[in-house]
């Protein structure tokens, strides 16, 4: 089973900001607010021409009535009240929230602002952020597209989120009730509780783990479950697979998903799906009854099946050498995982450590402040790498996922140089990316622990650790 939660930090500044009326005591000073340009004559700059078409493209998709940003922007009294924060936040990088580095290849929907962009806010707050005539916005010329939806499933009741907590990691069951295979072409997801959902994650259930599912579901007089890291699901019977895989992600701003022109990713006859909802508590809790929406091909349709590539690395993290605590003793540490999680805790750990030809003395050694751990897998038959996925927990520091490293022909998949938990998510390429049979691809995670009163493991739990990702792949043609 998993360990309960625990109370997290909030991800990033603008998350920590609770209310507009407390901005102006923690807004960084004047002097640290540099403008990259000044306006006049032509140039002369103002919100309705200029800023708004930028924050309604970028930002809007959390800073809205009811939204997951703390403050909404479709004021622009609130906009220019909060105008040196915003300044701050788009220079620094904090906001938009985009977790992969300029090393990694483009990937489509990007939450980022392009310098002339930054630079054009950075001269309209150094204007003294006229707002000029609303008769001047400019109208958006994006269509988003919708997802056809030949499947909805919404929470079968309403959830109102444990306020004892800051964040609240909370599982649902849901019956897509399918009797053949069908196949995901496009989904996405609508929270019910906009301002406090912060992230979603689908997991695919197989039929075996049916009864495992139901339990945890029944396990308490709330709807759901407690979970964290993943669906919560151990495994199966003894035939089975249990969690079948990830078919869906959703975070604050995110697009409608479709999966590339003739592909889809396989439903299984009489899976289930599992929806772990994120809940951030940074305001009072109301009822949430999130849905997600699928569109569908029948079984029988020309699609090419999708399959994800898993990889993983072991997780072994020592604490600083001058820590005290009894469980910075590896074997201490080890005995009390054995207790608190069962044998199945020590055949996971050592199972990684095998499968990466590893060792625990790889590990122990290491600087706390900067734990690597890496593993090597190698591609079965020519493909197309479509879109990339990482997960870490809130020890993480750094994650690359890379093909054929220390070769001519290296090339990063997804480089992630400051890992942030809360802001975690799916990658889509813009262009795939060809991965030969026998291609090696790496993942390489760290962490760091030199605050730790603990060794650190792979877990489900808030206090444990995961080196997680995916490459989700097509076949590739011939020639």
């Amino acid at each position: 089973m998993f360990k309960r939660s625990g109370v997290f930090l909030l991800a990033t500044v603008l998350l920590g900001v609770v209310m507009i009326g407390i901005l102006p005591s923690i807004l960084p000073s004047d002097s640290a607010v540099i403008a990259q340009s000044e306006s006049s004559g032509d140039d002369f700059i103002t919100y309705y021409a200029d800023v708004q078409p930028i924050l309604a493209g970028n930002c809007m998709g959390c800073h809205v009535e009811g939204g997951i940003g703390p403050f909404s922007m479709e004021d622009p009294a609130v906009v220019q009240e909060a105008g040196r924060f915003i300044v701050e936040a788009v220079q620094t990088g904090v906001m938009p929230p985009w977790m992969p580095g300029e090393e990694s290849p483009a990937f489509k929907d990007e939450r980022s602002l392009t310098q002339d962009e930054i630079d054009t806010i950075a001269a309209w707050y150094a204007d003294d952020m006229p707002l000029g005539d609303p008769a001047d916005v400019v109208e958006m010329a994006v269509e988003i597209p919708q997802v056809r939806a030949d499947l909805t499933l919404q929470m079968p009741v309403a959830y109102t989120a444990d306020s004892s907590l800051t964040d609240d990691y909370r599982c649902f069951l849901l019956d897509p009730q399918l009797t053949t295979d069908r196949y995901i072409t496009g989904y996405t997801v609508q929270p019910g509780a906009k301002q406090l959902v912060h992230h979603v994650l689908l997991y695919q259930i197989s039929a075996d783990a049916r009864s495992e599912a139901e339990a945890l579901d029944s396990a308490d007089s709330q709807p759901g479950w407690q979970c964290f890291g993943g669906a919560g699901i151990q495994r199966g019977t003894d035939s089975g697979t249990g969690v079948a895989g990830s078919v869906g992600s959703w975070t604050p701003g995110s697009l409608p998903i479709f999966h590339p022109e003739g592909t889809g990713g396989l439903l299984q006859a009489n899976s289930l799906i599992v929806m772990q909802v994120h809940y951030n508590l940074h305001e009072q809790p109301v009822p949430d009854q999130t849905t997600a929406v699928f569109q569908l091909e029948d079984e029988g349709a020309d699609i090419i099946a999708l399959r994800g590539m898993s990889l993983v690395a072991p997780v072994v993290i020592p604490c600083a050498p001058d820590a005290t605590s009894p469980d910075c003793d590896l074997e201490t540490a080890i005995r009390n995982e054995v207790a608190e999680d069962g044998q199945r805790a020590l055949r996971r750990n050592v199972g990684l450590l095998g499968l990466c030809g590893r060792n625990q003395e790889d590990y122990v050694d290491q600087d706390a402040a900067q734990v690597a751990s890496s593993c090597d897998f190698t591609v079965r038959e020519d493909s197309l790498a479509v879109a990339v996925a990482a997960h870490m927990h809130e020890r993480g520091q750094t994650f690359i996922i890379e093909r054929n490293p220390d070769s001519a022909d290296a090339q990063i998949l997804l480089y992630i140089p400051a890992w942030d938990f809360h802001w975690q998510g799916r990658y889509q390429y813009v262009e795939p990316i060809l991965l030969n049979a026998g291609d090696t691809i790496r993942i390489t995670c760290t962490w760091d622990n030199s605050d730790g009163d603990r060794f650190i493991f792979w877990g489900e739990g808030t206090a444990d650790e995961m080196c997680l990702g995916g490459v989700t792949l097509q076949p590739a043609d011939e020639g």
